[in-house]
């Protein structure tokens, strides 16, 4: 869980948005990436040391990345021509609760 402890960045070029977020405490972390879809876009995956599945949470059909045998975490979604992502070090459960905090409009 993060917990208390949180220390964060954020930052705005442009369309993009970016947060990464630290808990001093438990060394759990995560990052937040927002980037508009422009034209054709090709999406590269590592797949020697991650494992893919498709999920659904909130109506939005996602990508799960489970990647270093359970060591990293990154949810893969796209909304209004967003292409959005929240990866850590931590669970699948807590990279949902970010994802159902933001608000995009």
């Amino acid at each position: 869980e993060i917990g208390s402890g949180l220390v964060g960045s954020e930052m705005c070029i442009r369309d993009s948005y970016y947060a990464s977020y630290d808990n001093t405490e438990t060394g759990a972390f995560f990052t937040v990436m927002i980037v508009p879809i422009q034209g054709r876009q090709d999406v590269f995956l590592d797949d020697e040391h991650s494992q893919y599945y498709s999920i659904t949470f909130d109506g939005h059909d996602a990508i799960w990345g489970d990647m270093f045998e359970g060591q990293m975490n990154d949810l893969l979604w796209e909304h209004n021509k967003l292409a959005c992502s929240v990866e850590g070090n931590i669970s699948l459960h807590e990279l949902i609760k970010i994802a159902q905090g933001i608000v995009l409009e």
